[in-house]
Order: C-alpha cells, then structure tokens, then sequence
C-alpha cells in the first residue's frame, strides 16, 4: 500500500482529485476522524453542516454535540468502532429542527487490517427531503409498498404517519413491515434506517 507521500505524488493527485470532486458533490457528510474525534478531513457536505452548529460542530479541531449524553454515546461508539467492533450508527439531536441527524461510523482501514482513522458520514435529513423507494425496492427485492415504507422510516417517520400516507390501517402497515424485516434480515427499526441510509451513499456515489 504506497505511503501517504507516494498517495500524494503527482501519479496520484489526478486521483485524489477527482475522489475529492466526487465527495464533494454528496449532500451527505463525509468526514475522516481519529478516535478521539479529531476531523482529519470533510467533504463540503460536512463542513456546511459543521459550520451551521445546529446540534452537531466542530470545536477545537473536534467534532462536538450540544446534547452531552448524545456526546457521550458518539465518543463511545467511536471507541468501539476503532477497537474492531463493527460499524455503528446514532441520531444527533438537532435543536431548529425535529429530525435528527443519522451518524453513520465505519473503521477505514489499512492494508494490514488495522483501524486508524474512522469514515463517519452524516445524513441531514432536513437537506435530504427524501429516500429514494425505487434502489430501496431493487436492492431488497421489495414490493413497491414496503420500498415506499422503508424509504418513510428512513426520513423519521411513524409508522402510523406512513398508514396515514398510503391509505391503510396501522395493522396492515405493520404486515408490510413484517415483510421488510424479513426481506433484509434485519428486526429492528434503527437498522432499516442504517440501512436504508447505506444504499442511500451508494446511489449517490453512482450518480
């Protein structure tokens, strides 16, 4: 794996340009950060978000929450994320606005599989007007109902909120809820949105 120096040699920079060109065209927030929260770099997204301070900044070179058990959990769930643990996901609080920022943290790692620094991306659904159902229902082999339903919770929605949208009662929505479980082998809500917000990156990054 060549050095941060080669990586930055002029065989390189084209690369790297176009990798930064590319994220900053994201609306979601793509930052790398050390374990102990210190930004190592952002792509436009994050830094406009960082820069509004509505819940979520960065103070002395490090990412900050205004909620301090929101903080607390971040720091942990960075934490554990670096020593290997899996990936990990979280809502950040955002004082103007009732939908929360999804934090999304994954382990960037090197060519002999240790966790140096972390990908953390932040989706802001308020930026993020809407989930696109259609890759939701390609990915998942979903209907176009619970493709519809994924893509609703995904944005912060109740369940009932989405019965209300589509027509029908809460308890058929709760069957349709059933078989999105169990066509993404997943069983908790929380999940189909880490999810739900994972293929929302790549759509982006195929666009």
């Amino acid at each position: 794996m060549p050095s941060r120096g080669a990586m930055n040699g002029t065989g390189f920079q084209p690369h790297l340009d176009e990798m930064r060109a590319i994220l900053d065209q994201l609306d979601i927030g793509v930052l790398l950060c050390r374990p102990d929260l210190a930004v190592v770099a952002r792509n436009a997204a994050a830094a406009a978000i960082l820069k509004e301070d509505d819940g979520l900044t960065e103070s002395q070179g490090r990412l900050a929450v205004a909620q301090p058990a929101e903080g607390r959990a971040l720091a942990r769930l960075m934490s554990r994320v670096a020593s290997r643990r899996g990936d990990g996901a979280l809502g950040i609080s955002r004082p103007s606005d009732g939908r929360p920022y999804i934090i999304l943290v994954s382990a960037a790692r090197d060519g002999e599989g240790r966790a140096g620094l972390l990908r953390v991306f932040v989706i802001d659904l308020a930026r993020r007007s809407a989930f696109g159902s259609r890759p939701l229902a390609e990915v998942f082999r979903l209907t176009n109902a619970e493709g519809s339903l994924l893509a609703q919770l995904a944005q912060g929605r109740a369940l009932s909120d989405a019965a209300r949208t589509a027509g029908v009662s809460l308890n058929t929505m709760r069957g349709t809820l059933r078989n999105v479980f169990r066509k993404t082998g997943l069983n908790r809500q929380a999940d189909l949105v880490r999810v739900a917000a994972l293929v929302s990156i790549l759509v982006d990054f195929r666009r």
